[in-house]
């Protein structure tokens, strides 16, 4: 490949394309990112009211029942070690 030379009028005509197109993308980059925003905060608010719907729901639970063990067979006391 052959070592090219640039002009400057190349470069300046090169540089206002490049900044021509990332104009043209920053705009729909703006509108991606508002839609996104808009969907993330969306999100945000339907977590916030299940999560208020979920405190709720503990709240106006009844309380659990313990459970019922059968009838506890008697155990011989225990003793201590007795020292010989």
């Amino acid at each position: 490949m052959e070592n090219q030379q640039v002009s400057a009028e190349e470069m300046a005509a090169k540089k206002q394309e490049l900044i021509a197109s990332f104009a043209e993308q920053s705009e729909m980059l703006e509108v991606q990112l508002k839609y996104e925003t808009l969907i993330a905060d969306i999100e945000e608010q339907r977590l916030r009211a299940l999560v208020a719907q979920m405190r709720a729901a503990q709240i106006l639970a009844p309380a659990p029942e313990p459970k019922e063990e059968g009838p506890k067979e008697p155990t011989a006391p225990r003793t201590l070690k007795k020292e010989k």
